[in-house]
């Protein structure tokens, strides 16, 4: 794009972040801000993480995995959540989510003998939506979280781990109707 200004840059990477609902890599920003400068595009971005810490706002950039994401602050998270849109996921997968996300790693055979044989649904239902993987062990297949479920769960680093036990949970009970109900049950 000729004629472009770094501040032109800066805003086109701050409109994708804005609009995207998931967190960005720096070769995607180039991409759509039509930069072929990688380095470049990073150091746009270092910029506007540094421009939003020293701004007095609700909003930051973080990063995820070296992907970025800007996010409202969370201090201010808690108390706009409810304005949020759910996860599109049935109630029975959230749940398992939940355990998934205090057992990663946890092996889909001890999940089918805790809950049932709906699992199988549940977990392809959470492998097709990115939250989880799938990685053979023996007869049955180990499930881990992806990094789209820390950028769901607005998760990072060590810290993030209790807090995104407690995301899950929150998004749980926000979904459950009546408490326990059986998560082969959740969905009828």
């Amino acid at each position: 794009m000729i004629g472009m200004e770094d501040s032109d840059y800066k805003n086109m990477i701050e409109a994708a972040l804005f609009m995207s609902s998931r967190a960005l890599s720096s070769e995607e920003l180039a991409k759509i801000i039509g930069l072929g400068a990688i380095g470049q595009v990073e150091d746009y971005v270092k910029e506007l993480i540094n421009k939003y810490k020293s701004s007095d706002t609700a909003l930051e950039i973080i990063n995820i995995g070296g992907k970025y994401m800007l996010t409202v602050k969370e201090q201010y998270a808690s108390k706009v959540s409810s304005l949020a849109s759910g996860p599109d996921i049935s109630r029975g997968a959230l749940r398992l989510l939940a355990y998934i996300s205090k057992n990663n790693g946890i092996l889909q055979s001890e999940l089918v003998k805790a809950f049932g044989e709906s699992t199988y649904d549940h977990v392809k239902e959470l492998v097709e939506k990115e939250f989880v993987t799938q990685k053979k062990q023996g007869r049955s297949k180990k499930l881990f979280l992806t990094s789209k479920f820390a950028e769901y769960f607005s998760t990072q680093g060590p810290a993030g781990e209790e807090q995104r036990q407690q995301n899950a949970n929150a998004a749980i009970q926000s979904n459950q109707s009546t408490k326990d109900v059986p998560a082969d049950q959740a969905d009828q």
